[in-house]
């Protein structure tokens, strides 16, 4: 931003020295001289405040990763249901039993983890999430609420569907929903709940994802599923 103010305000002065040293300099044509270097730099400086920052939080970035690593591309369409599950965490009560596998994969993913994730998906957030490097779009939350109603939710026209599998004169549109993500305390290790709806014989179901933050990036290293279609 410096550069460009810099850069402003070096072409203003030009054109005021050509001004002064080129004309008979009036005061009022003077003032009005003035009067134009600072609306140059104030317009200047607003544009580039008003500049739209790119900022990506931990859960997003986890998002990110865990999306390329399902679909295995960045161009591929995908549907998202924009808010966050909590449903299946208030049915199912933390058993220690179930997740024996999931501790077993390092020393930081602990029991008490496990808690804190329970605890933080005990509610429903709007995801805010802009995918930079994959091809989401988003459905409203409403997706995530209520009984399963396959008519509601699933069946579009043909042109919308995205799996090969119909059911009578109806075509299936396969989306998914996500948890929130909770996180290790040093940041490095997070676990994420994803399901696939809509997707018979397609690889629908629901699953716990363990990621492991190392070389700059989060790599996918173990999880859970709960059922597959």
């Amino acid at each position: 931003m410096k550069i460009v103010i810099q850069t402003a305000f070096n072409n203003a002065v030009n054109v005021t020295a050509g001004v002064i040293f080129n004309t008979a300099m009036k005061p009022i044509l003077l003032i009005i001289v003035i009067l134009l270097i600072i609306v140059i730099l104030l317009i200047t400086v607003v544009g580039c405040e008003q500049k739209p920052k790119v900022e990506v939080t931990s859960a997003q970035a986890v998002y990110e990763a865990l999306f390329l690593n399902i679909l295995g591309d960045t161009h591929g369409q995908y549907y998202l249901v924009d808010s966050t599950e909590h449903d299946w965490f208030k049915k199912n009560p933390y058993k220690p039993e179930d997740w024996k596998e999931i501790l077993s994969l390092s020393n930081e993913v602990t029991e008490e983890l496990i808690l804190e994730f329970y605890k933080i998906n005990r509610s429903s957030r709007t995801i805010n999430w802009k995918p930079f490097m994959t091809n989401a779009s988003f459905l409203p939350g409403h997706f995530n609420n209520g009984p399963n109603q396959v008519e509601n939710k699933c069946f579009v026209d043909k042109e919308e569907s995205n799996i090969d599998v119909r059911f009578k004169n109806n075509y299936y549109r396969s989306y998914y929903s996500v948890s929130k993500v909770a996180f290790s305390p040093n940041g490095n290790y997070a676990i994420v709940k994803y399901s696939r709806h809509c997707a018979p014989m397609s690889g629908g179901g629901e699953f716990f994802v363990v990621m492991h933050f190392a070389e700059k990036q989060w790599k996918l290293i173990g999880g859970r599923r709960l059922w597959v279609s």
